[in-house]
């Protein structure tokens, strides 16, 4: 009788799923973009094309669709959308989410709280703003080697937090932390259209070698008090991520004779800050390695003094960056993208409240002062000794 309990035993485990539904029930949603449009949110999904995806016959369908629906809130719209959509909506392999900058300015809150409560969305979905479009048409081009829109955004933003720093990676959870923590301000990386959206539609767009449509990944977008105020250049959003650490390699370049360049790359870059409160001033201490890319001036480094000025000019553009950049941001939008009132938090809370906590941006930001300090070992100079034109002679 026991061997027989034993064996039942298993039964039990091996009833399968009370809650699995079939693949091809399914809508499964891989980005979100949302506007504002008169009085309601415009939401507009991009599913993946089920058939196309399992049936490699199906040549003349596209890879995904798009449903756009219209509502007060984010939560009706996308209910709306099953009036179109033969499935039901999944949201579990979300990728990305694109919002307006009406948006951006005006109707984060109503969007982070949507995202957040809903459990089915992964909090690693990265957000973007749509700089000068509406967010639909991005998740609407038909991009070259990769089908999916949302995939080939989020592959750009890879090579570029790898390789550019200019981008951010950001995620649905980070901007919540940020959102919540009253002493950091938000940035966001920026999506633009480039030509005719309305022909990026079609799959005449991958049919030759010049595209009518393309998504481009810019720069950043910084916000102040949660609402979106301006695009920075792509020299200001490089100086913003070398200060708040981001930057995993990325280019630098200055003029070493009339119209030539000496190019470097900057590769592991680790930004440490020193706040001072009583003096009002941060201290950012930046390193890490550096290699000689390419040099179009008449210079030999074979001279170690030669090498020695690169490595201090190497260093004094990145100072110099970082500190325009600065300067910059504080003087004419006055936000602290930096999130120098958080360091400054961290590093004496209780002089922070007493002294800087109410009066921030009335007295404290406008008048604070940073010191850097570049520190780059060059440890690689190329296959060549020295520019082209110095080999030649």
């Amino acid at each position: 009788m026991r061997k027989i309990i034993i064996l039942l035993i298993p039964i039990f485990f091996l009833t399968g799923c009370y809650d699995y539904r079939e693949l091809s029930d399914l809508a499964i949603i891989t980005a979100v973009s949302i506007d504002k449009v008169d009085d309601n949110l415009e939401v507009t999904i991009q599913v993946v094309n089920p058939k196309k995806e399992q049936d490699t016959t199906s040549t003349n369908e596209p890879d995904f669709v798009t449903y756009t629906s219209y509502a007060k809130t984010v939560q009706e719209a996308l209910r709306k959308v099953v009036n179109d959509s033969p499935a039901k909506l999944y949201a579990s392999h979300m990728e990305l989410l694109v919002i307006s900058e009406e948006v951006a300015k005006n109707y984060l809150n109503e969007i982070l709280d949507f995202f957040s409560r809903d459990p089915e969305p992964r909090s690693e979905i990265n957000i973007f703003i749509a700089k000068n479009a509406n967010p639909k048409d991005e998740l609407s081009v038909i991009t070259p080697l990769i089908n999916l829109p949302s995939t080939k955004i989020l592959s750009s933003l890879e090579s570029n937090v790898e390789y550019l720093g200019t981008s951010q990676d950001i995620t649905l959870n980070y901007v919540v932390d940020n959102y919540l923590n009253s002493y950091k301000e938000l940035t966001l990386p920026i999506l633009e259209l480039k030509g005719d959206a309305n022909e990026g539609e079609k799959k005449d767009n991958i049919s030759s070698g010049k595209t009518e449509a393309s998504i481009i990944l810019s720069n950043i977008g910084i916000f102040k008090d949660d609402k979106f105020i301006a695009y920075l250049s792509e020299k200001e959003s490089q100086g913003v991520n070398f200060i708040l650490n981001n930057i995993n390699s990325t280019i630098i370049e200055y003029v070493c004779e009339p119209n030539k360049y000496l190019v470097s790359e900057i590769l592991k870059s680790n930004t440490s800050l020193e706040a001072n409160l009583e003096k009002n001033t941060v201290k950012i201490n930046l390193e890490g390695h550096a290699t000689i890319s390419e040099i179009t001036c008449n210079i030999d480094i074979k001279n170690a003094n030669t090498v020695k000025k690169i490595k201090e000019n190497i260093d004094g553009t990145i100072e110099n960056i970082v500190e325009e950049t600065f300067y910059n941001i504080r003087d004419k939008y006055n936000t602290d993208v930096f999130n120098f009132r958080d360091l400054y938090y961290k590093t004496d809370s209780k002089y922070f409240k007493d002294n800087y906590k109410d009066n921030w941006y009335n007295e404290i930001f406008p008048k604070l002062e940073i010191e850097v300090n570049a520190n780059y070992k060059l440890y690689e100079k190329g296959s060549t000794l020295g520019g082209i034109n110095y080999e030649q002679e």
